[in-house]
């Protein structure tokens, strides 16, 4: 299932489109690679999680699998062209199959209430049977067999492109003679419904496992139902290990006998009278059907699936059209400015004779932070394309062969984007308003009554994304707050108050543009004495020249060369973030947003992003004994996760600790006490960390503690 809301992202030379599944040790995304002439090709990149990079035996499974599938060619196997490591995460390159899987496919069938015909049933067993042959009697270069056995055939595995092919995927516990860490009989590997009883019992297996797992297949497409159920895994294995054909085919749906004859035996118990290779069963289930005239092919496989996913079909070609025309507009932008989009230079690179070393040393490029790259560029074309663009923390800037660095630390960029502004006459503020009525005083609070107004849209007032819109932090949070902004992605002003001090925190496209608070100590002038940046004398004189500004402190200190601007901007930067983290310390205050409310005068945009901001707020700002006591007399009450997972992990930028204290949650249903009594035996992890990040969850609406009638 693709992940709402994924943001594309470069990885090395492929482009990450969309996250479309994951499990427990790997994630799999959609994405793109690009070359010279306009070749493009869509991939599939398996990536291990994050907090399995370190354990070298999963590491070393990942990479047989790589070793193991990139020798498989086959029309029925998914095809690995590529291992590789980037950013400590091992990834495997492979064909990506424009469908879905065969459980998708039992599952919507049975929300439908309908019958996989009898004859797609076949054609996918048939063409499963084909790819696991292959597979079966693989040979090395030197034409030696290497006896690989999937050893995890089952629905999940099956692909079913909508072109009505069949592939079978995920070699990830597969078994290889020729490989170095050899699976030790006793040891289970696959899902416990679609073992062999050979493999339950810890015997060692050969390829007659993976027919065995075929069989049920192809019992459960004919009868649309599980073959083997239970109550726990252990009764799964049990009923596995013990198997009874006739028992098990006792209930099921009547078949021809010669058809019924040959799924008993598939499923037989004893692998030496079970179909002594994947091609017997195959050749069996063919004549089957030459001798009852049944004729299918991949188009009616493609027709029956467009039928049955007809609503994602069109979801997945309007995704396609949307990101078509991104590529098309991130070329045309990066064109217009004189540059070169990421998407580009591939495509252009075996056209473009080599730069000089002159032109390579003062040439830039721009990294925006979903790793897009824009360039070789001058630095006026640099500039023109940096004026109005929101500049986010991660965006970079290098010059010729230089490091990239962050873009406010480029002195001659950033002062030539903030020059490029004030000629266009667009106010740019660096810093908030900073007056004095006494020049004696050094250290000025700002007035209460901070800079801001509403505007009256054009169109109808936009609702509030914020419900109540008014109340108390008493019975919200924060982070909350900040999560529901972010998620609308809306503009407008957010006002806190407390004990006589006030916040104002203005928001465009969800993300805070400025943060304006009366606090003494939060005052630009202030910090930036602490910081020692300024001193107090430097202080009193900048703000005694700042009515010359508008009360503009951080021109004023430009201006007079006490400060350059891309220094003072990164200052801005901490500032404003640090201003925002103040909040999570607060236990209660008043709250009012104002939608569509914006700042009367124009800032340079500092490019926070609120999600980082809820997420390191929640991390290392909230007080230890506030996190205790709204989890006070919750110990024991059940903690369920959404139906829905609006947000995938990787997007809580996790540590090892925890991710794993994160994903123990989300496997639920379980508890606080039970989380503790479980997880603080590991080293590191204590309760203050399962508190962070139970509430992190909760407040992003990935989990929620259940709630009683009359409680």
């Amino acid at each position: 299932m693709s992940q709402k809301g994924y943001k594309t992202r470069q990885f090395g030379k492929y482009t990450l489109l969309e996250r479309i599944g994951a499990g427990g040790m790997a994630e799999i995304f959609r994405a793109k690679m690009y070359g010279a002439h306009g070749f493009e090709k869509e991939v599939a990149i398996k990536k291990i999680l994050p907090h399995l990079t370190d354990d070298a035996e999963f590491v070393e499974m990942f990479i047989d699998e790589a070793k193991i599938m990139v020798g498989l060619v086959h029309n029925n196997i998914v095809q690995v062209f590529d291992l590789g490591e980037i950013d400590n995460a091992y990834f495997i390159g492979m064909e990506f199959v424009q469908g879905k899987d065969l459980l998708d496919l039992l599952a919507r069938c049975a929300e439908m209430q309908l019958k996989i015909p009898l004859k797609l049933g076949l054609f996918i067993a048939l063409e499963m049977l084909k790819g696991l042959d292959y597979a079966h009697k693989a040979t090395d270069v030197f034409n030696n067999p290497i006896h690989i056995i999937h050893r995890d055939v089952s629905p999940s595995n099956v692909l079913l492109s909508y072109a009505g092919d069949v592939k079978v995927g995920d070699f990830g516990v597969a078994k290889a003679a020729t490989q170095h860490s050899q699976t030790e009989s006793g040891t289970l590997k696959g899902k416990v419904g679609y073992m062999s009883p050979e493999q339950v019992r810890g015997d060692e297996i050969d390829h007659r496992s993976d027919v065995f797992a075929a069989g049920i297949i192809l019992f459960e497409m004919l009868n649309m139902r599980r073959l083997f159920v239970g109550g726990s895994d252990l009764d799964v294995m049990l009923r596995v290990r013990d198997v009874d054909v006739d028992e098990e085919l006792r209930t099921a749906v009547a078949l021809p006998k010669d058809l019924d004859a040959i799924v008993r035996k598939a499923l037989t118990r004893d692998p030496a009278s079970r179909y002594q290779s994947a091609i017997d069963l195959h050749d069996d289930l063919l004549e089957f059907l030459f001798r009852n005239r049944i004729r299918v092919s991949n188009s009616n496989l493609a027709s029956f699936l467009s039928k049955v996913f007809a609503k994602e079909i069109e979801q997945d070609q309007m995704q396609r059209l949307q990101f078509r025309k991104k590529e098309e507009a991130l070329r045309e932008a990066a064109r217009s400015s004189g540059g070169t989009s990421d998407l580009d230079l591939a495509v252009e690179a075996a056209d473009t004779p080599p730069p000089t070393e002159k032109e390579e040393a003062e040439s830039y490029r721009y990294r925006d932070k979903s790793g897009l790259v824009f360039g070789p560029m001058s630095a006026k074309t640099l500039t023109n394309l940096l004026v109005g663009v929101p500049i986010h923390e991660d965006d970079r800037v290098c010059r010729g062969k230089e490091a990239w660095r962050r873009v406010y630390s480029v002195k001659e960029i950033f002062d030539a984007v903030v020059a490029a502004k004030r000629e266009s006459g667009e106010v740019m503020a660096l810093g908030a308003a900073e007056k004095s009525d006494n020049p004696a005083k050094s250290i000025v609070p700002l007035s209460p009554v901070l800079v801001g107004e509403h505007i009256e849209p054009d169109e109808d007032p936009i609702e509030s994304v914020i419900q109540p819109p008014e109340g108390q932090l008493a019975t919200t949070s924060i982070a909350r707050l900040l999560h529901q902004i972010w998620r609308a992605k809306t503009r407008g002003k957010l006002i806190l108050e407390r004990e006589g001090i006030r916040k104002e925190i203005f928001f465009a496209e969800g993300n805070p543009t400025s943060v304006v608070s009366n606090n003494d100590s939060e005052l630009l002038g202030n910090f930036l004495v602490r910081e020692r940046i300024l001193s107090p004398m430097q202080l009193e004189h900048a703000l005694k020249r700042a009515d010359a500004f508008g009360g503009r402190l951080g021109d004023a200190l430009v201006a007079d060369r006490i400060i350059q601007s891309h220094v003072l901007f990164e200052y801005l930067f901490r500032q404003a973030k640090l201003k925002l983290f103040d909040l999570f310390t607060w236990e209660d205050a008043h709250y009012l947003f104002e939608p569509n409310s914006q700042a009367v005068e124009a800032s340079y945009p500092l490019g926070i992003d609120s999600l980082e901001v809820l997420l390191e707020g929640v991390k290392r700002y909230m007080p230890a004994d506030l996190l205790s006591a709204l989890f006070d007399k919750k110990s024991f009450v059940p903690l369920i996760p959404a139906k829905e997972q609006v947000l995938h992990l990787d997007a809580l930028r996790l540590t090892a600790k925890q991710f794993r204290i994160a994903s123990t949650v989300l496997q639920g249903p379980t508890n606080l006490d039970m989380l503790d009594r479980r997880l603080t035996t590991t080293p590191k992890i204590v309760l203050e960390d399962i508190h962070r990040i139970v509430f992190l969850l909760c407040e992003l609406d990935l989990v929620a503690f259940q709630s009683f009638q009359g409680a």
